[in-house]
């Protein structure tokens, strides 16, 4: 979480995202016991205090790809998803960082904050 890496004292923090939102990461809640109502808590990005809106929100920049487009077991492909995904950075000098694939908004519901 942004939160927890910025109370160990990190000032620029990139939050890594993928598409479609968080799977992988309900899934495990959901194996755990979590309800549908916590769970949406944490993920639904509609929710202005769900754990994920807030790490969006308060992260520096966001690193969003789709790791479906590639088969699962693809682990080349799946590297490579990665490395070609977007940037959405949202501090002014972020935007200087020499990277071909760096946006200045990608509108999209998991990657930009509502």
């Amino acid at each position: 979480s942004v939160r927890a890496l910025r109370n160990i004292g990190c000032s620029t923090i990139m939050a890594f995202e993928s598409l479609p939102a968080q799977p992988y990461q309900s899934g495990v809640a959901r194996l755990l016991g979590a309800s549908d109502e916590e769970i949406s808590q944490l993920f639904d990005i509609h929710i202005a205090q769900s754990s994920h809106a807030l790490n969006i929100a308060e992260a520096e920049a966001v690193w969003c790809t789709d790791w479906n487009q590639a088969p699962a077991n693809d682990f080349i492909e799946q590297q490579n998803m990665g490395w070609e995904a977007e940037v959405e950075p949202r501090r002014p000098e972020l935007m200087k960082v020499r990277y071909e694939r760096l946006i200045k908004k990608r509108n999209h519901t998991i990657c930009t904050p509502p």
